[in-house]
């Protein structure tokens, strides 16, 4: 069976690492994979070997990520209209669309399935969810019509879809009460066959990555405010990411109170993989929504147990093997509490977060159950 995976783009979205470790870990399983690519994007050296199509561009003002979040819509309809395009000159037997949207005007005749994101699958539900999260003022507006034009075009992505693939089980039943044909099928992740060997530091080596520091919904600041109010031992933290000065205060609030804060800024993914394998006992994620959180699994899948927040979808994700679940979303203090637990030792240790994550949502266990989907949706 052919398999096209789609769309490959640059940007911080998590989509992009969902396609591309899609089509290695189809690849690893002897699958023939075309990765549909936007203008102008290489695949990296790990994937030199990987089929390319690559789509018409775009016009101009679409490829800016504001443009793009702000009109939704016609970007997911006229990059679906791309990807019909380049299916003439690449055919495949089945397209994997890890965005709904695109999947809306695909040629009637080509088997497709598409992956679900985010949960509940309601407009009402998203609205309530994501409008809290948006930024005040005279910009609220944009966001609702952003978030409107997101709902319609996974609606549209839906019902053209042979199967939806959604990432937990809770998602995948919502999706069927609406009378989807969906299953759970999280992405797969690559990961290593043993934990990489980490060097030993003196203190627990706290990780926080976002590609905007300052993004709300992502949490810093809750993270921030809990490092004073943690006892028992020393604490370094690593913010990667782009900086905001909005955090100066806070950050010097935690240095006084002995938490040593080293902030790289953007880095190249694999600087940051390599951080996560050899210098990182703790990856902090308290972030108040993901539609899945990449950030969680490159550390999962480096052995790095993480800490979030008793949010959706971290409480379908993390167990006991993987890591901490602070309760009380927005909670310093919950979060305070758990790095003390850290600090204690009831961390579980590199080997066993490896081992659970490798079960669970690696490219080896997942590959034949996406290959038995996709049978599923062309049959």
């Amino acid at each position: 069976m052919r398999i096209g995976v789609a769309v490959y783009s640059s940007g911080p979205s998590g989509v992009p690492v969902a396609v591309l470790e899609t089509a290695l870990a189809l690849r690893g399983a002897g699958v023939q994979v075309t990765v549909f690519a936007t203008h102008g994007v290489q695949l990296p050296p790990d994937a030199a070997d990987v089929r390319l199509a690559p789509l018409d561009p775009l016009p101009r003002p679409l490829r800016n990520p504001r443009v793009e979040h702000a009109l939704h819509l016609p970007h997911r309809l006229m990059l679906g209209r791309r990807v019909a395009s380049a299916l003439r000159a690449h055919p495949v037997d089945l397209l994997h669309a890890f965005s709904p949207g695109i999947a809306a005007l695909l040629p009637r005749g080509q088997p497709v399935v598409v992956q679900s994101w985010f949960t509940p699958p309601t407009l009402a539900g998203r609205l309530r969810t994501m409008l809290p999260l948006a930024p005040r003022g005279p910009l609220a507006a944009a966001h609702l019509v952003a978030e409107t034009e997101a709902h319609v075009g996974d609606r549209l992505g839906y019902r053209r879809a042979d199967l939806v693939l959604a990432n937990t089980e809770p998602a995948a039943e919502r999706l069927r009460a609406r009378g989807l044909p969906a299953l759970c099928q999280p992405p797969p992740v690559r990961v290593p066959e043993r934990p990489p060997d980490r060097e030993r530091g003196s203190a627990l080596r706290l990780v926080f990555c976002a590609y905007n520091l300052a993004t709300p919904r992502k949490g810093l600041h809750h993270l921030l405010d809990a490092l004073p109010r943690v006892s028992g031992g020393p604490l370094r933290l690593t913010l990667v990411g782009g900086w905001s000065d909005t955090f100066a205060a806070p950050v010097e609030r935690a240095r006084r109170a002995g938490v040593e804060v080293v902030a790289l800024g953007r880095v190249e993914r694999e600087r940051y993989l390599r951080l996560l394998a050899t210098e990182t006992d703790l990856l902090v994620m308290p972030s108040l929504y993901e539609e899945w959180g990449y950030a969680l699994f490159e550390a999962l899948s480096q052995g790095v147990p993480a800490l979030t927040f008793e949010r959706y979808p971290f409480t379908e994700v993390l167990d006991e093997r993987m890591g901490l679940i602070a309760a009380g979303a927005g909670d310093p203090a919950s979060l305070a509490r758990c790095l003390e637990r850290a600090l204690a030792g009831e961390l579980p240790d590199p080997a066993t977060v490896h081992a659970a994550t490798r079960e669970r949502f690696g490219a080896e266990a997942l590959a034949p159950r996406l290959l038995d989907a996709y049978e599923r949706a062309a049959s």
